[in-house]
This record gives structure tokens, sequence and C-alpha cells, in this order.
């Protein structure tokens, strides 16, 4: 009876780990360009990353323009005070979020980074 146990344990933690794996494989964000938004599925999760070229800011909300040459709007919702920071101080950064196409393509931001441009050498 122990064995039969161990044996159910084994195979449904290795099942577990194998959802996990797929789980995350299919969770990664596509990084794309700007002019490439257009191209993604509603409710693809992109990664992007540009310069700030404006910004609206409500209690609930900070939605911002980005721009690579082309542009992009980007909503986020319940933002932390270091959020705000991020985006007011940054030139550049790099967010992650789904495409929201509804009315013209926007992304609904659920990580924001500063980027830094690569400079040749």
């Amino acid at each position: 009876m122990r064995l039969k146990n161990e044996a159910i344990a084994l195979i449904v933690s290795t099942a577990g780990i194998a959802l996990l794996f797929f789980a995350q494989c299919s969770f990664q964000a596509k990084e794309i360009r700007i002019n490439e938004m257009a191209f993604e599925k509603n409710g693809s999760f992109i990664s992007t990353q540009g310069r700030v070229s404006s910004i609206k800011e409500s209690a609930a909300a900070i939605s911002f323009e980005l721009s690579d040459g082309n542009r992009a709007y980007a909503v986020k919702f319940n933002p932390s005070a270091e959020e705000r920071k991020t985006i007011r101080e940054s030139l550049f950064l790099k967010i992650y979020g789904k495409i929201n196409s509804a009315k013209k393509p926007e992304i609904f931001v659920e990580k924001i980074m500063p980027w830094q441009q690569k400079t040749g050498s």
C-alpha cells in the first residue's frame, strides 16, 4: 500500500512539474518592436522598449506614449509609487504586457523596467 501511494505521489508531482514548465513557456513575452504590434493577436503577451514621450496620470492608472520611431500607447493600472517614479524619471523603458486592440493597439502593462539603449563602439 505504501509503495502504491509513493508511486502515485511521484506521478502527480512529475505531472505538476511538467505542467508548470509548459505554462511558463507559453506565457513568456514575445519581444517585438512597436511597429510590429499591429500584427500581434489581441491578448498576446509581449515586451517592447522605447522612449517615453508623454504621460497622463490619475489615481488609478498611468498612461503613457512609448516611441521607438513608431508610437504605442501603454496603460499601467494601479501603479506602485516606484513604477510612477520609474516612468517619470526614465527616458527609456522596457515594458511587458498584453496587447489590447479594442480601438487602437495599446499595451496593458504588467511590468516596467528602466532600459538603456545599446551604443555602438
